[in-house]
């Protein structure tokens, strides 16, 4: 695995580039965040509805990552991406997404039991449920590439021109967070989001690629999917 990232002095136009790229995107994001909030419906009549409220939420965060690019140089794009990767890397990215799940119901669960007082679970028979193939596709294909690539990808790559690694794990398991996390349920969703963040920070930084958090990512989203919906 490679660890060829080394701390150099950037010239000030491209360190200025990078600032704005991160204030780009971590404004965009709560932009986003703040939007999807109105425009997701309290609760949903179809698929269709389901899968373009969700959309909408994805495209917010793909177009915070385009707008950053320009700012970042003209080989931004195959620098955000990092380089092809081997079937190790993508095994420990896989290794990282089923452990960080396991952690996630567990600290998830942890909090409910603590905060449950006894009382039974809600029952949501009556709520709309989402076909299984409409779910994976906007809550673990899509935010799988989407999120690791405006995080770890183009925001990795801003912080990377004027920061150490150690700076762009944090920054990024931070972005990440705050992507899961500024909702109601922010006890819920920001602490464990940070620790796995960091993890598929440290697992970018090792394989400089961005290609196994995405296989990892899809895979802890997909565990996600099927035990909930079982």
């Amino acid at each position: 695995m490679h660890c060829g990232y080394r701390f150099v002095e950037r010239p000030e136009s491209e360190a200025r580039g990078a600032v704005a790229a991160i204030i780009i995107l971590f404004v965009g994001v709560l932009v986003t965040l703040a939007a999807s909030s109105f425009w997701t419906p309290e609760t949903y009549a179809s698929n269709a509805q389901f899968f373009f409220s969700h959309l909408f939420t994805v495209l917010g965060f793909l177009a915070c990552g385009l707008l950053a690019l320009p700012f970042l140089g003209r080989n931004a794009v195959p620098m955000s991406l990092g380089d092809p990767c081997n079937a190790r890397a993508v095994g420990a990215g896989l290794l990282i997404g089923a452990i960080g799940f396991g952690f996630s119901v567990a600290y998830t669960e942890s909090l409910i039991w603590i905060f449950s007082d006894g009382a039974p679970p809600q029952s949501h028979a009556e709520a709309f449920q989402p076909s299984v193939g409409i779910l994976w596709i906007v809550a673990a294909l899509l935010p799988a590439f989407n999120e690791e690539w405006t995080d770890r990808g183009v925001l990795w790559l801003a912080v990377m021109k004027i920061g150490s690694p150690r700076m762009a794990i944090v920054c990024t398991a931070l972005l990440f967070a705050f992507m899961h996390g500024l909702g109601g349920t922010f006890v819920f969703e920001f602490p464990h989001r940070f620790a796995i963040g960091l993890a598929f920070g440290f697992l970018r930084y090792r394989t400089n690629s961005l290609w196994p958090g995405i296989a990892g990512h899809a895979l802890h989203n997909s565990l996600a999917i099927f035990l909930f919906s079982a």
